[in-house]
């Protein structure tokens, strides 16, 4: 095979498996970026590397795909974009930008600046100011600024100036549920949630990832039945093979006020090695949170022991019954509270600890 039927086999892969997100397509996409490398071929390059930061996307690895971006970022530098790469290049910022602050690691004025770039990439691609005001508020909610948050939201539902960089509609509704969820406003949540979860709206990710917040929305207003309704219709729609931290993280609470053991057996034997690897302290706190509240109520219920299997780096003493629930109770405890620590510093707030106390109290 020449160069250019090697050139042309591998454009013909990328797009049979394009917006086909599965594990084993991850695998191939990342062979055919080595392959696109060796061709020299700049713009294949390209194309190669960006299925597969859409495949770290859609299927939650975001360590790498933060790792993974500066590429983009540096191949605008040195090379002459057109309308499609560029449009690329900018959609795919905002995947960077809404997780940034996850990583305690990474400090206000680094984000700060990131926000900036990506506000100025977005200016440049003439996109208006919804887009900015929109992820801004992600942003702020992320870093516990509620109040900047809550704000630039309003400016975001006032601006209606539209562009092909603004999330899909379905989208827009569910992220914005995170900020109703942030202000205990859950029958809000609910009612926001309503053209989702009866799929008016709906895409790749929505409303699947909608359940578990509306499952938890409904267990926060002591609506137990609709509670369970809506986990039931989360660990259908889910793919629990893959990491699912951020979306699982909600139905643990569900689980902890049920006392329901052999149902999280399930999911943290599917979930827990996700968490366990991830760089990110905002999904380990709220994955540890969940999961302390699970073994607080299953030592009040008298539960000593859970059939999990072995987690490399779940630091509790394991034999043939698996699991102790005390020890574990008091191991996602104390991470809970290093994790909230650590954001809270770099916030220079009390958000996440005080998230955390009102969870506890509350279950």
């Amino acid at each position: 095979m020449n160069l250019e039927e090697q050139i042309d086999s591998i454009y013909d892969q990328l797009y049979q498996l394009d917006g086909q997100y599965t594990l084993k397509n991850k695998d191939i996409i990342f062979d055919l970026v080595q392959k696109a490398i060796q061709t020299k071929d700049k713009e294949l390059e390209f194309e190669a590397r960006l299925e597969y930061l859409s495949q770290l996307v859609f299927l939650n690895f975001y360590d790498e795909a933060i790792a993974y971006f500066p590429w983009f970022l540096n191949y605008k530098k040195n090379n002459p974009l057109g309308y499609y790469h560029y449009h690329h290049l900018v959609w795919s910022f905002k995947w960077i930008i809404i997780r940034v602050a996850s990583y305690g690691k990474i400090p206000l004025a680094q984000i700060n600046s990131l926000f900036q770039q990506f506000e100025n990439e977005v200016k440049e691609y003439g996109a208006g100011d919804k887009v900015i005001e929109y992820f801004s508020s992600i942003v702020q909610l992320g870093i516990g600024n509620l109040e900047a948050a809550e704000e630039k939201y309003k400016k975001y539902r006032k601006l209606r100036k539209t562009s092909d960089l603004d999330d899909c509609y379905a989208c827009q509704i569910n992220n914005m549920l995170d900020l109703h969820m942030a202000k205990r406003d859950y029958k809000k949540v609910i009612s926001e949630a309503k053209d989702l979860v009866s799929e008016k709206y709906s895409c790749k990710s929505v409303p699947k990832t909608t359940y578990p917040k509306v499952t938890f929305a409904h267990l926060m207003l002591g609506n137990t039945l609709k509670a369970e309704e809506f986990y039931q219709l989360s660990v259908k729609k889910l793919n629990l093979d893959e990491p699912q931290i951020t979306n699982v993280y909600y139905l643990l609470f569900f689980l902890a006020k049920k006392n329901e053991l052999l149902k999280v057996k399930k999911l943290l034997d599917k979930q827990l090695d996700y968490v366990l690897k991830s760089n990110s302290d905002l999904d380990k706190f709220k994955f540890y949170l969940g999961c302390y509240l699970v073994f607080k109520n299953a030592v009040l219920h008298k539960n000593k022991k859970i059939k999990l299997k072995q987690h490399d780096g779940l630091n509790c003493a394991y034999d043939e019954k698996g699991y102790d629930c005390l020890e574990l109770e008091a191991w996602f405890k104390e991470k809970t509270i290093s994790h909230s620590d650590f954001l809270d510093k770099r916030n220079n707030n009390t958000y996440y600890t005080d998230y955390y106390t009102f969870l506890d109290s509350h279950f």
